[in-house]
């Protein structure tokens, strides 16, 4: 990329699409795009030269940074000739496949054991639901609430982020957020949250083609995913991991639907430096990925053989520029590093693709990402609040009362239920992302003090839709998965930043992973998981979520019908991030 290309140019030859991110447990289906194509131009048989024809719309032209592209035209078009018959390409793939299926099957695996690449591949389309487990605290954030709201913040208080903050902020950081949209971020919107008064409006851009401009449409899940990594430290409400760095909104959501291109685009764009037309960000936050699929389906061997090195290079782009990707884990509970990808490849596959023989997901399973599972406590500020004794509790906000001194029978460093796991580098580490125990959900307990507290905003359902975009009230709520977990991380970077301005992308890593703790999992130092998984293309028994009936949080970690004991490093990688340890390294 030339030093002189300018933000315009790069956002031209990058376009406008759509990207598609998991903002919850549970993926509601997937499909391949209509005549939407990612070409890999490094193929012998690919050339833009090829393609120069009225018939093929080139939508983003990466190959300067990455060598590929996304093309729209009818498959006859493509000058390259594919061994796969992509008509018989499904995600909803039954695990007795048809012998067609079985033949494209066979010719991917024959492919992946002798390192062949694909010249195209259809772009991949994901429809997703919002988090399962969600609250909203009612509070209008535009009224005056103080930083007692920092009570119900276990996240912040279980890493000591006050005494952390008297060696660093972030300041001079610049953070992304590929996401939903960030509340803020939209200048042609007067609607804002007065707790993220750092979204830089100029480099935030859109990856869709709804032509809105950045800033969310349907959903706050960016906006809490900002708050959680950079809510600022004005007195007003939350705070968060690095409250003095600059966010810069990078949507890649138009509704709840969208591309996996979209993606790589935003990747780029937000790790390129400023004087080569880039947002200049020292980390990018990915709280989104594909489904968790097995490598010996059909459309996860697909998947694996053309998109793994899409994220791979996108991943490299951004560390040669020194910026950080940081992914979350995903949500379904599963075990990445089991060969047999609990059934699917059972025996395991005699051969691996990109070191992935079971389960995978993307972007989480590229090795270039800094992937976080969650963690997340059960029973904080649970208590009835009777305002004397030892147990006694305030009220922090009209309507949430916090008890004190704070019990927990989970710590806030106990791994998730929902998070995925698994040793051999597939979670790099963990950080607080939500727990809940699913029995207390419907009883009259404060279940939801358990998820993450932060920046949220309510649509008014009354405005009209031209006014739309400046009906959102700013507030508060409580969300669980990784998606909150990895932007623990993503400020962690920013702190890091401020005080080693000159460290490469690798050094920063090196010091959040070198000073994570590995503690002792589940109330009696055992680690669970269950023997089964979740549904995964409809061919797998679901996981029993553990209810036991009891509200005393004794449910083990991602618990099964059949649990069985797991290292805590399965679940933590590296360890638990110790944002304190870490700035102290480098201070």
């Amino acid at each position: 990329m030339s030093p002189a290309t300018s933000r315009r140019d790069l956002l031209r030859s990058i376009g406008a699409v759509g990207t598609a991110l998991a903002v919850g447990p549970q993926v509601v289906g997937a499909s391949v795009a209509e005549d939407r194509w990612v070409c890999n131009m490094d193929h012998d048989e690919m050339s833009m030269a090829a393609m120069s024809t009225s018939e093929v719309d080139v939508l983003m032209d990466l190959r300067e940074e990455l060598g590929f592209c996304l093309v729209e035209c009818s498959e006859d078009h493509l000058p390259a000739e594919c061994d796969i018959d992509y008509d018989e390409v499904e995600f909803d793939l039954e695990k007795d496949a048809d012998e067609y299926d079985q033949e494209n099957l066979d010719r991917l695996q024959e492919m992946a054991e002798n390192g062949e690449s694909l010249p195209y591949a259809p772009d991949v389309t994901i429809e997703l639901e919002r988090p399962q487990v969600r609250e909203d605290s009612g509070l209008n954030a535009r009224n005056t609430v103080d930083d007692e709201l920092y009570d119900l913040q276990w996240d912040k208080q279980s890493q000591r982020i006050g005494k952390a903050h008297k060696r660093a902020t972030g300041d001079g950081a610049r953070i992304g957020i590929i996401d939903d949209g960030v509340l803020g971020a939209n200048p042609d919107s007067n609607a804002s949250h007065p707790d993220l008064p750092n979204v830089n409006e100029s480099l935030s851009a859109n990856f869709t083609s709804d032509g809105q401009g950045p800033g969310p449409l349907n959903d706050d899940h960016g906006t809490h995913v900002a708050g959680t990594a950079a809510a600022a430290a004005n007195g007003t409400g939350v705070v968060g991991v690095a409250p003095d760095a600059e966010v810069v909104d990078l949507r890649v959501f138009s509704g709840l639907t969208a591309s996996t291109f979209g993606i790589v685009a935003a990747i780029v764009y937000g790790a390129a430096p400023e004087d080569q037309g880039g947002a200049g960000c020292d980390a990018v936050n990915l709280s989104l990925g594909l489904p968790t699929l097995p490598v010996c389906s059909l459309i996860g061997l697909l998947v694996l053989i053309f998109f793994y090195p899409v994220y791979e290079a996108a991943a490299q782009f951004a560390l040669d520029n020194d910026c950080v990707p940081v992914a979350s884990a995903g949500n379904s509970g599963t075990n990445l590093a089991d060969p047999t990808a609990g059934g699917f490849c059972a025996p395991p596959l005699d051969f691996e693709i990109f070191g992935e023989s079971g389960f995978f997901t993307l972007p989480a399973s590229v090795d270039e990402y800094l992937t976080v599972g969650a963690t997340g406590p059960i029973g904080f500020g649970w208590g009835d609040g009777n305002g004397r004794g030892p147990n006694r509790s305030k009220e922090v906000a009209p309507g949430l009362e916090i008890e004190h001194p704070i019990q927990t029978e989970l710590f806030p460093e106990e791994p998730a239920w929902y998070s995925n796991y698994g040793g051999d580098g597939e979670v790099n580490v963990t950080a607080g992302g939500g727990n809940v125990d699913t029995d207390a959900i419907d009883a009259d307990e404060n279940w939801f003090y358990d998820l993450v507290f932060n920046t949220t905003f309510q649509i008014d359902p009354n405005a009209p839709e031209d006014e739309r975009l400046d009906s959102y009230v700013p507030s508060y709520g409580w969300k669980a998965g990784t998606s909150f977990s990895a932007p623990q991380v993503t400020g962690l970077v920013a702190l890091l930043r401020e005080l080693a301005p000159d460290a490469s992308a690798a050094e920063i890593r090196s010091v959040i992973e070198s000073t994570a703790s590995q503690e002792p999992v589940g109330k009696a130092g055992q680690t669970t998981a269950p023997e089964s998984y979740p549904d995964v293309l409809g061919q797998s028994e679901g996981v029993n979520v553990g209810i036991d009936g009891e509200l005393n949080g004794d449910q083990p970690s991602n618990p099964g019908s059949n649990p069985q004991t797991l290292p805590p490093a399965d679940y933590r990688g590296s360890g638990h991030i110790d944002v304190k340890k870490a700035v102290e390294r480098l201070s």
